[in-house]
């Protein structure tokens, strides 16, 4: 039986169980952070065989998203804190929200960036140095007819950012991923990719500069995993995705919850009390 698809390199690690040609070149740390739990996975650039590009790969597991609060700062601190480790420390950071903003589990980049403190055209704000920022939301192919990429070439030559932060729903393999993980990595993304969708790359490789790829799982495919849970299948119906019940609420908590993250990591200067202000709508 095939393992269900998956963008979370965490879940790619424990399946492989881990037999050694597959952890040749792979390592990994766990620490405790409260009630949060964070996993750094480092693939190096011979480990072909693990199924992800070399790179820094950390996912960050919470209680869970579900909650009509403010987001939480502490959690957003921790978030922030891995960002800073892999992003660039200095210049102009392009925040990019990638997804279909009509559908709600595609969702989560467009909602992100509704919440991103740009500052571009801004050097202070009260007296605290402001580091530029810049966000947008491509939208997807079939709704531009342009690629992701597409758009991006120009506008990097516009700005000349030092690092692209993209943001983007993921697809987990276990259903009990869904509304409490968050990965980010350095190797960039593919959007769609967890979908069976998979549009041209965005990484440094394609676009010249860091591209910091951030997610949370917001489906997991029916078919694969109510075979993994010997449920009987929609065997004759095509590849299924399924999300939670409270996904819309799953998506706007973690979009904020991520926004503050990057705005934090960003602007250090500022509290978080006064990002949610600032990016308030």
């Amino acid at each position: 039986m095939p393992y269900p698809r998956t963008d979370l390199a965490l879940e790619l690690h424990e399946r492989a169980a881990y037999n050694a040609p597959s952890s040749a070149g792979v390592t990994k740390e766990e620490l405790a952070r409260g009630e949060s739990t964070v996993t750094r996975i480092r693939v190096a650039s011979g480990a072909s065989d693990f199924g992800k590009p070399p790179g820094v790969y950390v996912t960050v597991r919470f209680p869970g998203f579900l909650s009509e609060q403010p987001p939480d700062a502490e959690q957003a601190k921790i978030i922030a804190e891995e960002l800073s480790a892999i992003l660039p420390k200095t210049g102009t950071v392009l925040v990019l929200g990638l997804g279909n903003a009509q559908i709600t589990p595609d969702a989560l980049g467009p909602r992100t960036v509704r919440h991103i403190l740009t500052t571009r055209g801004r050097e202070r704000l009260g007296g605290v140095q402001l580091r530029e920022v810049c966000a947008l939301a491509p939208g997807v192919f079939a709704q531009t007819g342009l690629e992701a990429r597409e758009v991006l070439s120009g506008l990097l030559e516009q700005i000349h950012p030092t690092a692209v932060v993209a943001i983007d729903a993921l697809a987990a393999g276990d259903i009990a991923r869904l509304g409490n993980t968050v990965q980010l990595t350095d190797a960039g993304i593919s959007p769609g990719s967890g979908v069976e969708n998979s549009r041209p790359e965005l990484s440094a490789d394609t676009l010249g500069v860091p591209v910091i790829a951030i997610g949370v799982p917001t489906v997991v495919d029916y078919n694969q995993e109510a075979e993994s849970e010997t449920v009987r299948p929609l065997s004759a119906a095509p590849s299924m995705f399924v999300t939670p019940r409270g996904i819309d609420l799953l998506t706007e908590r973690a979009a904020r919850l991520i926004a503050l993250a990057v705005n934090l990591a960003l602007q250090p200067g500022l509290a978080p009390e006064d990002l949610v202000y600032l990016t308030a709508e």
